[in-house]
């Protein structure tokens, strides 16, 4: 399975082929930032002896220099010897450069930045805006390399593997796809959104609760069978459609009295009496 690009394409191309050299790059600043950061940390002290100390036999004692540096260490210097500090340089504009490459690299996976888990930068509108971008990206790739490369090749093995052992009398099968879901951003205005989708025709049912990664016959069943169990044992909810709709809706009922609608048609103004 792999991602068509152009015609005539017989292999795959690694999505992560257009930020592959920048991601080494970044790799090597970031190890030589760590590693200037750790020599920054070895701050050591250094003692210097300005007297010679004799050793044995009128010799010069000998000081053994140390080659290499520590956090915290306090060396001895040799008599009369002068000890310069490294100085490295400071990594400047570190931040602004790690944020530039790692928006480059979401943008060459083409996925949203906030997938790598920084959401300093982000607000509601531009979030929210992203991740619809982002799925219908998605949903793009389910229906357009998923599903006919992966999927249906492995529904016809499962045909063909159920005919043979006998367990399927005919060859034609029916296979329906349902997505997972898509995590909504709002779901208080996208749910109504998607009921006034429903009503207008724009969508069906079936195919807005395939959007929210149900299958629509399994869900039908389960609605019929929780209205029969409600009303097998004499029960009216709050949230069931079929007695109480939402306040102020056409074919609204009054709870107290469900035979009485709340809201219906408004009755014809009544024409003034001609005076006498």
């Amino acid at each position: 399975m792999y991602r068509v690009d152009r015609p005539g394409q017989v292999r795959g191309v690694p999505w992560s082929a257009p930020v592959m050299l920048r991601l080494q790059n970044f790799d090597d600043v970031e190890d030589a930032y760590i590693e200037r950061e750790k020599i920054a940390s070895c701050f050591t002290v250094w003692i210097t002896d300005n007297e010679v100390n004799p050793g044995p036999e009128g010799s010069t004692k000998r000081i053994e220099l140390m080659d290499r540096l520590e956090p915290g260490a306090v060396n001895v210097g040799p008599p009369d010897s002068t000890i310069t500090f490294a100085n490295p340089p400071g990594v400047n504009g570190y931040e602004s450069f790690a944020w530039e490459n790692k928006h480059a690299m979401a943008a060459g996976l083409q996925v949203p930045y906030e997938v790598f888990g920084d959401l300093s930068g982000v607000n509601f509108a531009s979030g929210r805006m992203g991740w619809q971008n982002y799925g219908r990206r998605i949903e793009c790739w389910q229906w357009s390399m998923v599903i006919p490369d992966m999927c249906e090749r492995l529904a016809g093995w499962m045909v063909d593997a159920a005919l043979i052992t006998g367990d399927l009398t005919e060859g034609l099968v029916s296979v329906g796809w349902v997505p997972p879901r898509r995590i909504m951003v709002n779901p208080k205005e996208e749910i109504e959104a998607l009921k006034q989708m429903v009503r207008n025709g724009f969508e069906t049912w079936g195919d807005i609760i395939r959007s929210l990664g149900y299958d629509p016959m399994t869900q039908a069943e389960q609605i019929e069978f929780f209205n029969e169990l409600l009303d097998k044992h004499k029960l009216k909810l709050d949230c069931d459609p079929r007695f109480a709709l939402p306040a102020g809706s056409a074919g609204a009922t009054d709870p107290a009295n469900p035979n009485n609608p709340q809201d219906g048609p408004a009755d014809p103004p009544k024409k003034p009496k001609k005076s006498e």
